[in-house]
């Protein structure tokens, strides 16, 4: 599957649009900088959210960063990613799944 850009590459704090997952979905979300270089480790994080019913953004204890670049995301339900502002610039990708409103 192709990798299609999610949030898009900055140094500061940002919110994706949602990601939503069907049932029996999965999508790998992994960083990436332009520069085509690794994040440097305390360089920058982006949380992985879902989104409740309610529309708040809860945490699931997921983040990305220089030391854990990619995750993949199984369950079913709608996730966002929020950049923390970072020293160097870059952004989140995935491969699965739909982005829009949640």
């Amino acid at each position: 599957m192709a990798t299609t850009e999610w949030l898009a590459e900055g140094t500061e704090a940002s919110t994706s649009a949602p990601l939503t997952l069907a049932a029996g979905e999965q999508a790998t979300i992994s960083i990436f900088r332009t520069s085509g270089e690794s994040l440097n480790i305390g360089c920058g994080m982006a949380l992985v959210k879902k989104v409740a019913s309610n529309t708040e953004n809860c945490p699931t204890n997921v983040a990305l960063d220089g030391s854990n670049p990619v995750i993949v995301i199984q369950a079913e339900g709608s996730y966002v990613v929020e950049r923390i502002n970072a020293t160097q610039a870059f952004g989140v990708d995935h491969d699965g799944g739909t982005v829009g409103d949640a």
